[in-house]
């Protein structure tokens, strides 16, 4: 009952319906916060009259690894796992509905102080 998702996955579930992988986020930013910190920020596709780019979640990346999925009520999250004189590569990509998964961003490299 507490799943914000389930009611629009289910109503997005077409029979015999095929369907591609959905854009890619847009406007992708990352920020150190603090020596502990990373804030993570991202829009969602702006076609959203394709059902493709109706995103169900997005999955964060570090380094090749996911370190976090975020539901598509969020459009930002702060990585507090990282250590000072550390650089680390992120990246984002989009899940639709259908379980297709969008192309990587492109990393953006952060060098923590």
């Amino acid at each position: 009952r507490n799943e914000t998702t389930l009611r629009p996955w289910f109503l997005a579930q077409r029979k015999g319906v095929t369907h591609d992988i959905p854009d890619s986020v847009i406007n992708f930013q990352a920020d150190t916060t603090s020596q502990t910190s990373v804030s993570l920020q991202w829009d969602f596709p702006t076609d959203t009259t394709n059902s493709d780019n109706q995103i169900w979640y997005c999955k964060l990346y570090r380094d090749g690894a996911v370190i976090r999925e975020v539901y598509n009520n969020r459009t930002s999250f702060t990585d507090n796992t990282v250590t000072a004189g550390e650089t680390y590569v992120y990246q984002i990509s989009a899940v639709n509905y259908f379980f297709k998964e969008s192309v990587l961003s492109s990393g953006i490299s952060l060098a923590i102080q």
